[in-house]
């Protein structure tokens, strides 16, 4: 089963979605240089072309405002977003405002975790699997 804060359907996707986005995964990063490109570079080996990546730099004095940088060059469905540090509400509402997905995944700490629930999520979305 599926925790009622883990996703959350937005407008039917007819009225939100563009490009065909079905899923906006929304990512808070901050200071997180060391761990956020494996977080990353699991998104992106993803094959699912119709989702999509936000990542709010809130504010970070390391280098991880660069690396969202370069992953949003690498791959046209990672969009980067930098605010000044505001907390990780702020930087999750940042996400929320600029989704275009008909749903919205907010992103954990744990990767593993996070991969399980999208991988169930997915299975839930297409094929009804519970």
């Amino acid at each position: 089963m599926f925790h009622k804060n883990q996703f959350m359907q937005m407008n039917p996707p007819s009225e939100k979605t563009h490009n065909n986005i079905k899923i906006s995964v929304i990512l808070p990063i901050y200071n997180a240089e060391k761990t956020i490109k494996h977080m990353l570079d699991c998104l992106r080996v993803q094959t699912m072309p119709d989702f999509e990546v936000i990542m709010i730099d809130d504010g970070s004095t390391d280098s991880s405002s660069v690396i969202c940088d370069e992953y949003a060059k690498k791959d046209s469905r990672f969009k980067a977003i930098h605010q000044l540090n505001a907390g990780v509400s702020a930087a999750r509402q940042t996400g929320l405002e600029n989704a275009q997905g008909g749903y919205i995944i907010h992103a954990v700490d744990n990767l593993n975790s996070y991969m399980n629930g999208l991988y169930r999520f997915m299975l839930f979305l297409f094929l009804g699997v519970r």
